[in-house]
């Protein structure tokens, strides 16, 4: 949102958008770091390593774009528009799984009315597991299908 609007206002510079992406990069990465905290604090090991794929295939988007951005191959913006699941479509699909995670725990309750922190986690378990392996398939369906963008732009420049 702030390099379009820094794009929109007329303010968008090349140190702006080396910025932007860098922090891009590195809130996602807190948001998943702090996942995989959460997993091994409650004991869903399979959640922390769901957490680790999911960010190492989102990271694979970015690097794709950047490195075949630095060798000259869909210059601009028109890279971020490749792929099943961008930037956007995964803090959308994050955001929904997290808060499905929390209803999960917070529908449910014991006899006496009351849940424990770990109940309630247990009991969002599934919605978690299910967003993060959903994040990391189409992350990884993404960045093959930006990696097969290049293959095809090298084809027809060595052609030409």
């Amino acid at each position: 949102f702030d390099g379009a609007l820094a794009r929109a206002t007329g303010q968008a510079s090349r140190l702006g958008a080396f910025m932007d992406s860098v922090f891009d990069r590195a809130g996602e990465g807190v948001v998943y770091v702090g996942i995989a905290a959460a997993c091994v604090a409650v004991d869903f090991d399979a959640g922390s390593v769901l957490a680790a794929s999911a960010m190492a295939a989102a990271f694979m988007v970015s690097y794709v774009r950047a490195k075949s951005e630095s060798l000259g191959y869909t210059p601009g913006s028109r890279m971020a528009s490749i792929g099943l699941a961008p930037r956007e479509v995964r803090i959308v699909l994050l955001t929904v799984g997290l808060i499905l995670t929390s209803l999960g725990g917070g529908i449910a309750l014991l006899d006496d009315g009351l849940l424990s922190q770990s109940d309630a986690w247990f009991l969002g378990r599934p919605a978690l597991a299910a967003t993060l392996i959903l994040i990391t398939t189409l992350a990884a369906i993404t960045a093959i299908q930006r990696i097969v963008h290049v293959v095809r732009q090298s084809s027809s420049k060595e052609h030409q």
